[in-house]
């Protein structure tokens, strides 16, 4: 994974930067939310958001978005909400399955 090889979370000034002097590359939005993905602690709904306008009819840049965002709903629990917005975002299957979710502290 890219995000893996060049993201560091002292250089998150450095890919700001870049991403908001290259806001209409496609490539360089899908680097940087694959960086947010893997190195931050909040999920970043508005960037997912914009850049799922941004790929609307390129079938790869869709497809690419789609699995980032299921691989991140499988490796990082969120809570129900939030997976069935993306899931109904992305069309992706199952998302309120208990893989997917936080585990819920109440006991029956």
């Amino acid at each position: 994974k890219i995000s893996y090889n060049v993201g560091h979370q002292h250089l998150s000034e450095t890919y700001d930067k870049i991403a908001e002097q290259n806001s209409n590359n496609t490539a360089i939005n899908m680097v940087d939310l694959a960086i947010k993905l893997e190195h931050t602690s909040s999920l970043p709904e508005f960037e997912i958001s914009r850049l799922r306008d941004q790929v609307i009819g390129n079938r790869f840049g869709t497809s690419v978005l789609r699995q980032m965002i299921a691989d991140y709903l499988y490796l990082y629990r969120v809570n129900t909400r939030t997976a069935q917005r993306l899931g109904q975002m992305f069309e992706i299957e199952g998302v309120t399955s208990p893989i997917y979710l936080l585990p819920d502290n109440k006991k029956a």
